[in-house]
């Protein structure tokens, strides 16, 4: 069913399943709130939708959802505005079109377009290569070229994968890091990209395992998928976990390492003040 996330999050021409429970004939959609950057602001806002207009009313069919028939348009293609609720003046476009059984909804167009920028963390930690690699996977995921995003996403975390582990040991001490750092011997004689995140995946420190959720296993699985049997849509949410996981992996590493920083300097600060 459509949600705001929908229009925050999904790429263009990623599909969106409507559900049997899709009502054909309220399609006002005026109901949306989106928690996007404005531009104006410089920072996140609410928007709130202003206009839904109809480009295309495509061609009354008949279609069966769930239990009941329909008779109605279908092929729609639709503009929707919102704008900043602070400022007033910040707006966002897109545009969305039903498909004629109204199986899925798809985003063929965006403006602002599907950012594609990368975050100072990502530049800080990867190599000018697999910068090069994420900058053409975020243009694939934005197209809908799953297979694309996939195959780039892999190749960096096959290329990076030893010297973001080999930042773990800094967030740990005593038997645990000690643990770690014996895995990491290993992960050392290994090529393969899955059996060295099978090595340490289960000794990672809980600031790494946000609501008990393990970003190495869930990255894991997802590289072990074979790409060869999998479709453009399935490689493309892939892709998105495997960016996701990168991401988050990458910005608490360094988020933690900052803090663990700033909190020893602090502490040595007031110990010299005690002893002054």
């Amino acid at each position: 069913m459509m949600n705001s996330s929908f229009f925050e999050t999904f790429s263009l021409y990623k599909k969106l399943a409507l559900g049997t429970d899709f009502d054909p004939k309220s399609k006002n959609l005026d109901q949306f709130t989106l928690t996007m950057d404005c531009k104006n602001c410089n920072s996140k806002q609410t928007f709130t939708q202003i206009t839904c207009e109809r480009l295309y009313d495509g061609e009354i069919t008949s279609v069966r959802v769930g239990s009941s028939q329909f008779t109605g348009l279908h092929n729609e293609i639709r503009l929707i505005k919102f704008r900043c609720a602070k400022c007033n003046n910040f707006h966002r476009f897109f545009i969305i079109y039903f498909d004629d059984s109204l199986d899925y909804v798809m985003k063929i167009g965006q403006y602002p377009p599907w950012d594609i920028s990368i975050s100072k963390e990502m530049k800080e930690v990867l190599e000018k290569t697999d910068l090069k690699y994420f900058k053409n996977g975020l243009i694939c995921e934005s197209q809908g070229y799953g297979i694309g995003a996939f195959a780039y996403y892999r190749r960096i975390v096959e290329n990076s994968i030893e010297k973001l582990l080999k930042l773990i040991p800094n967030l740990m001490t005593g038997d645990e890091k000690a643990k770690f750092e014996n895995a990491l011997v290993q992960v050392e004689k290994t090529r393969v990209t899955e059996q060295k995140i099978e090595l340490v995946k289960d000794l990672l420190p809980p600031t790494l395992r946000p609501n008990s959720y393990n970003p190495l296993k869930i990255l894991h699985s997802q590289l072990s998928i074979g790409l060869h049997s999998s479709s453009e849509e399935e490689c493309l949410e892939i892709a998105l976990q495997i960016r996701s996981v990168l991401e988050f992996f990458i910005k608490r590493l360094l988020q933690t390492r900052k803090e663990n920083q700033e909190f020893t300097e602090n502490m040595k600060k007031l110990l010299k003040k005690r002893i002054s």
